[in-house]
């Protein structure tokens, strides 16, 4: 608690004053009856209305001692205490290219890789505070689908609008989709920067060759974790042909580049062949990547003159009502 003008304090010297005046006599007025001798008056028995008679000064004190401290600015402060909570920068980045479509990860056989790989996503997205994350995909070139946010109910809006793109093309850039994800975090003032790279193929397009892109997100002090998805042998793809048959396409992961991209950053390779694995994987990301940051404490500031000025009024109130009925005096 303190006031915010402190001169008006001095003020409250008056009160003491007046109260040794009133005690002194010198604030009495003379009576309009004046007696011989009051004597018998001060042996007799005194009633509560007797005893209480200086009560309507009191009060009249107490007003005055509540307006001059609501006229000093009284306001309160409660002080928050440091807030401790994760700030890393992560960029989700995906493969959509045509191979996203096997459904090998989900055992009904109706998600897709990429259904599988974005309902995990969402779920680790809904799992993280503080964190700015963005959104990068992949195919035969890379584009960035949503800039660093905070804003997740955005973020997962665009991720759950993704779908393959065909005008990214067939192809896996892997390279291509480390480099933009890198470029995101380039400005980034974390002191954590994080990038999960999902993909089901082999780097077979674009102009940036994945370790290249590792070396740059190591020299930047990004942490790669690459994951690679799919079944062994071969997977199921669609869509269907004439005869409702789905096709079968050989599951073929470069897992060595994944392994060295992340071994290159300080990161970590994970092979999933399932959705399970896949969310436990995430799971287990998000158990890694948790860096503390200190949020200062601040100071909520409260004016408290309302609480000081309504029982004046109310004080004033009852010591008029009181001097003007119980406490009347003949002029």
């Amino acid at each position: 608690m303190f006031f915010q003008y402190p001169q008006f304090l001095w003020l409250l010297l008056v009160i003491p004053v007046l109260s040794w005046m009133y005690a002194t006599g010198r604030l009495s007025r003379r009576s309009a009856i004046r007696y011989s001798s009051t004597e018998r008056l001060r042996r007799a028995p005194k009633s509560r209305r007797i005893a209480l008679r200086h009560s309507v000064f009191a009060l009249r004190m107490a007003v005055l001692a509540l307006l001059i401290l609501a006229m000093a600015g009284p306001v309160s402060t409660s002080e928050i205490e440091d807030i401790y909570a994760s700030g890393v920068d992560i960029v989700l980045t995906l493969d959509v290219s045509g191979s996203m479509q096997a459904v090998d990860l989900d055992r009904s056989g109706r998600s897709s890789r990429l259904d599988v790989a974005k309902a995990v996503a969402d779920d680790f997205i809904e799992g993280r505070r503080h964190d700015r994350i963005g959104l990068v995909i992949f195919g035969t070139d890379a584009f960035t689908q949503c800039p660093m946010t905070l804003d997740y109910n955005v973020l997962k809006t665009v991720l759950g609008k993704i779908e393959l793109d065909r005008q990214l093309g067939q192809s896996t850039a892997i390279g291509m989709g480390l480099a933009s994800a890198v470029r995101m975090l380039q400005s980034g003032e974390a002191k954590s920067k994080v990038i999960i790279l999902l993909t089901d193929g082999v780097n077979n397009a674009g102009d940036i060759d994945p370790l290249t892109a590792a070396q740059l997100a190591k020299a930047l002090g990004v942490r790669v974790y690459t994951i690679g998805v799919g079944s062994e042998g071969f997977a199921t793809t669609g869509p269907r042909d004439i005869l409702g048959f789905f096709a079968q396409q050989q599951v073929q992961i470069d897992e060595e580049t994944l392994k060295k991209i992340a071994a290159t950053t300080g990161g970590q390779y994970y092979r999933v062949r399932d959705k399970g694995a896949l969310a436990k994987t995430f799971e287990e990301i998000d158990k890694l990547e948790r860096s503390e940051i200190k949020s200062e404490g601040y100071r909520r500031y409260s004016e408290k003159f309302a609480g000081l000025a309504f029982p004046a009024v109310f004080l004033l109130l009852l010591e008029m009502i009181l001097a003007n009925t119980v406490y009347r005096r003949l002029p």
